[in-house]
C-alpha cells in the first residue's frame, strides 16, 4: 500500500491555509484602518461596512481552515511512520492557524457591534468543530499510532 501520498497533503494545506487567511486579515485589516484613519474627531468609521467586509472574507478563510483540517485528518491513516511527527506538526499549527483567524474574526464582529444571523452562527460553530476535529485526529492519531507499534 502506497503511504507516501498522503505525506505532501500537509505542508501544502497548511501553506495554502496560512496564505490565504493572511491574505484575507491583511485584506480587514486594511479596510479598518482605512475607514479609521484620516476622519475627523465627529465622525466614527462605517462599522457596518467593516462588518460586511469581514463577514466576506474572514469568514472564507475560516472555512478553507476547516476543509484543511478536515483532509489532514482524513489522510493522517496514509501517513508513512517515519513522517507521522512532521504531520502531527502540521496539523497542530493548522489547528492554531485556525483559532487565531476565528479569534480574529470573533473580535472584529464583537467591536462593530453588528450581529446578523450569519456571522453569529459561525462564530458560534466554528470552535465547536474544532474541538470535534480535534477528537476526531486525536482517535485517528492514537489508532494509527497502535498499528505503527504493533510487530
Amino acid at each position: 500500500m502506497q503511504k507516501s501520498h498522503g505525506s505532501t497533503i500537509y505542508p501544502m494545506s497548511f501553506a495554502l491555509a496560512a496564505l490565504f487567511s493572511a491574505a484575507m486579515i491583511a485584506m480587514v485589516t486594511y479596510t479598518a484602518l482605512l475607514e479609521s484613519s484620516g476622519l475627523p474627531l465627529e465622525q466614527e468609521p462605517d462599522l457596518e461596512r467593516i462588518a460586511m467586509h469581514v463577514q466576506w472574507t474572514i469568514s472564507f478563510a475560516i472555512l478553507l481552515n476547516c476543509l484543511a483540517l478536515s483532509l489532514q485528518c482524513f489522510f493522517f491513516s496514509k501517513v508513512e511512520r517515519k513522517s507521522v511527527g512532521k504531520a502531527t506538526g502540521f496539523v497542530i499549527w493548522t489547528y492554531i492557524l485556525s483559532f487565531a483567524v476565528w479569534l480574529n474574526y470573533a473580535m472584529f464582529y464583537v467591536l462593530a457591534g453588528y450581529y446578523p444571523w450569519f456571522p453569529v452562527t459561525l462564530i458560534l460553530l466554528a470552535p465547536i468543530y474544532l474541538l470535534v476535529m480535534g477528537l476526531l485526529f486525536l482517535r485517528k492519531s492514537r489508532i494509527t499510532l497502535n498499528q505503527y507499534q504493533e510487530p
